[in-house]
């Protein structure tokens, strides 16, 4: 019984208008899909190397923000994928990079 009412709560909050918004993202496989991604998000954004592998992406450079030019979200691919992962033992599987919509913080 306490698990219908819960399932009903939460499908009745769930069809309710909220005030939650979400950043436009989409994971690129190349470089060049990474600037086609911002182009249609629209400038600035994060990119993100995804991997299941590496815990601290910021650690070994794997996130970067604040791209506002295809120069830096393709210098921002290539670099997540090159450089940083050298300092791993392992190597990672990677799935990709996320690139991201920019957005600002709300304060209340």
């Amino acid at each position: 019984m306490v698990l219908r009412r819960s399932t009903r709560w939460l499908r009745r909050s769930c069809s309710r208008p909220t005030a939650f918004r979400f950043s436009k993202e989409e994971i690129a496989q190349t470089s060049a899909e990474a600037v086609k991604i911002a182009k249609t998000i629209g400038f600035s954004v994060v990119a993100k190397v995804v991997s299941a592998d590496i815990l601290h992406k910021s650690d070994i450079g794997g996130v970067v923000l604040n791209a506002k030019q295809r120069r830096q979200v393709k210098k921002a691919f290539n670099d997540s994928h090159g450089g940083g992962l050298k300092k791993l033992k392992s190597k990672p599987k990677l799935e990709g990079t996320l690139i991201a919509q920019q957005v600002k913080a709300i304060s209340s």
